[in-house]
Parts: C-alpha cells; structure tokens; sequence
C-alpha cells in the first residue's frame, strides 16, 4: 500500500523529510522536482476541511507561497507552498522585537479580509459561554468562574453596547511567540489555519500573558507598533480576558498542562482584581 509521503512525493516529484511537531496536521519538505523550488507540504485530515481552506486563503492574500492544493482520494487535504527556510525568534524578546511583532499583527489584521463563519462572533454568545462554563465542572475554579459569568450577567447591556462601537477584524486565531518566524531578516507571522473574525484585541490577551508573562515594557511595545485606533474599554477587554481564561481551561481539561493553567488563572485573577 503506498504510504501519505509516497503519494505526495509522486504527485510532487520530490523527496520529502516529514517535520516533527506536535499539531493536528502532518506536514513534510524537500524539493519539487515539479515546482523547481523547495516546498512545504501541510497535510490536513478529512475533518479539517475548514482549517485548509482557511490557511489557504489567509496565504494567497498575503503572498504568492501557494503553489497547489487538492484533496486525496483518502480524503486529506494538501496544501503545497514554497518553503521559506524560517527561523525561530530569539529566545529572548527585546521591547524592539516587540514592538515589531505588534506591527506585524496589526499589519495582518489591516490587510486580510476574511468572511469566516456567519455574523455571530463567538466572544458575543453569552449562552455558549454559560454552557463552557458548565462543561468545565467540577473543577476547583468553580465558584471564581461563577462568579465572574453572574458579574458579566449584570453588565451584558453595557458590553454589548461597548463592542457595537468596535471594528471587526480577521484575526490569526493563535497568536504566540512559536507562530512568528524570520524570513530574509524580516519577522514573519504563520499558520493561519485559526483565523476567525472578531475584535483585535482578542488576538493579544494570550500573548500578553503567556509569552510576554504580564510583562508591562512588552506589552507597552506590542501596543506602540500595533497603533490601536479605538482602544477596547476596560469592561469589554475583562469579558474577552474571561473567554481566553475559558480556553485555556477547557485545553487543560483535556491536556493536563500545569504552566498553561497558571496562564489561565492569572488570567482569571486579573479579571477579578479589575472587576
């Protein structure tokens, strides 16, 4: 029976090396007899047809990389683009390199113009956010998240209020330090198999928290290069600090990680101090 990297390395005429990496998808590189160009090979299973199509169409806006697309008769995904060689950051963050990614980010929410899934933003569905809430229990955050979503409750007109005076965006959906790279010198933003639409501020919170630890010069940097036209009111960015808090423990809920929960309860905890 030919193998995945059989199939690909025929249809590409190439010799591939699968990558390491931990992620949904499998993904291989070498050089494309057929293209006359190295190439990086992302492979998406047969349920993954909405992450394929939506890396592909972030990356034909951005860049000429696509090369080719199509689905196996196994029903994976294959999306073909010229490889980059990239590089990884340096592992330690300056305020310049900060303040670069910020341009980056707002470059990328500036430029692609997505229409993902219908009208209703996530981050707006008060029903979906109770039953998360419900599908975390029992856990020992139970009664400070609670808490929080009864706060929220009370407050739902003035923060539904607050984001109708928002501009909605096409975020990049996983926004980290491992999703930015050097190409050519140049900081380069990847995988953009989670882009979604909503408010650009939702693509920050994590980064804040995880990569930059709460870091107020880091911070402070991100916010210089993005140049923020209509900051979020304070209300408004605590309900989307409590969506991302959600998320970090509904992925812990599956995937113990005790450094990412820390993430979620500073989270959780800077929500309630500013509350």
């Amino acid at each position: 029976m030919t193998t995945l990297q059989e199939s690909l390395e025929l249809a590409l005429q190439a010799e591939l090396q699968p990558i390491a990496h931990v992620s949904f998808n499998q993904m291989f590189t070498g050089y494309s007899q057929q293209y006359q160009t190295m190439v990086f090979v992302k492979v998406f299973a047969s349920n993954r047809e909405g992450k394929f199509t939506t890396e592909r169409a972030v990356n034909q806006q951005l860049d000429s990389r696509v090369l080719t697309s199509w689905q196996l008769p196994s029903e994976e995904w294959v999306l073909v683009m010229r490889d980059w060689q990239l590089s990884p950051l340096p592992e330690v963050l300056t305020p310049a390199i900060v303040e670069r990614i910020g341009t980056v980010v707002s470059q990328f929410h500036r430029t692609v113009k997505l229409e993902i899934g219908d009208n209703n933003l996530p981050s707006l569905d008060f029903a979906g956010t109770v039953a998360r809430v419900e599908r975390l229990r029992p856990s020992r955050h139970d009664e400070t998240l609670q808490a929080l979503l009864q706060y929220f409750e009370t407050q739902w007109t003035t923060i539904t209020a607050m984001f109708s005076q928002q501009p909605v965006v096409t975020l990049h959906g996983d926004v980290g330090t491992r999703n930015f790279r050097l190409h050519d010198g140049q900081i380069v933003l990847i995988d953009f198999e989670r882009a979604r639409r909503g408010y650009a501020t939702e693509d920050f919170l994590k980064f804040f928290c995880e990569d930059l630890e709460g870091n107020s010069e880091l911070i402070q940097a991100f916010l210089s290069g993005y140049h923020m036209a209509q900051p979020l009111p304070m209300l408004a960015k605590h309900w989307l600090l409590f969506q991302c808090c959600l998320g970090v423990f509904t992925y812990v809920q599956q995937i113990p990680d005790d450094h990412f929960e820390a993430i979620g309860e500073m989270m959780v905890a800077m929500t309630m101090a500013e509350s």
